[in-house]
């Protein structure tokens, strides 16, 4: 006689085989998968559920972040050779006024402070008057002048991007490029933007594993930087 029910509290013993396993489903607490490819991860839309090894290649990954007020400097020292661009995105206020924003790159913990660094920006600008371009550039400097020194730099914020290209290769030299904005007052309120390249020569610009922004004087206000990384897959 065929059983209608059967009671699977009671006289069930052993496993059930994988075959006759069933997909559960996202809204049964599954994740409505059978298998996976290398490198996938999950996504969760609410309903569905995606596996995609694509979405994983070659993505901006935050790997740090730093916010706080009466900071001497923002220094990361974890560059390896997993990321082949890194871009660092920050924003803050200056203690004092007229205070610039600099850079330097670091090796094995330790800032690089020879004259080897060398930047050409462009620098738009515009003041109640009117506006204009002009140009700042160094050769052989001891930094990387991320801002001018700003006259209200208490203020008004400064906020800029810098990218670094293949800081941790042995082989080539590293190129970097920078976009950032700042206030000034003086004959007359001005808004300025730098935007350029700078490059970093074969003593400094290979074998880097950190970077440093500091003020040349004073320390940094309502501070928030995040760090990002590209992979190549």
């Amino acid at each position: 006689m065929a059983f209608a029910t059967i009671d699977v509290t009671k006289g069930i013993t052993g496993s059930v085989p994988t075959a006759n396993l069933p997909t559960i489903p996202v809204t049964k607490g599954g994740t409505n998968l059978t298998s996976g490819t290398t490198d996938q991860f999950l996504k969760f839309t609410g309903t569905t559920t995606l596996a995609s090894a694509a979405d994983n290649a070659g993505a901006w990954e935050r790997l740090n972040g730093t916010s706080g007020t009466g900071l001497s400097d923002i220094t990361y020292d974890n560059f390896s050779s997993t990321y082949q661009v890194y871009k660092i995105i920050g924003s803050h206020t200056m203690s004092v006024d007229d205070a610039q924003t600099r850079m330097r790159v670091r090796k094995s913990g330790t800032d690089q402070t020879s004259s080897h660094y060398r930047f050409a920006f462009g620098e738009p600008y515009r003041t109640s008057g009117g506006g204009g371009i002009s140009y700042n550039t160094n050769w052989n400097a001891d930094h990387v002048r991320i801002t001018q020194g700003s006259s209200n730099a208490v203020a008004h914020p400064t906020g800029f991007e810098f990218t670094i290209y293949s800081p941790f290769d042995s082989t080539r030299q590293s190129a970097c490029y920078l976009q950032s904005f700042f206030f000034e007052t003086g004959g007359a309120d001005t808004w300025k933007a730098w935007t350029g390249s700078v490059w970093l020569d074969s003593t400094t610009g290979v074998d880097i594993t950190g970077i440093k922004f500091y003020p040349d004087s004073g320390t940094f206000t309502n501070a928030k930087y995040s760090i990002y990384g590209l992979k190549d897959s």
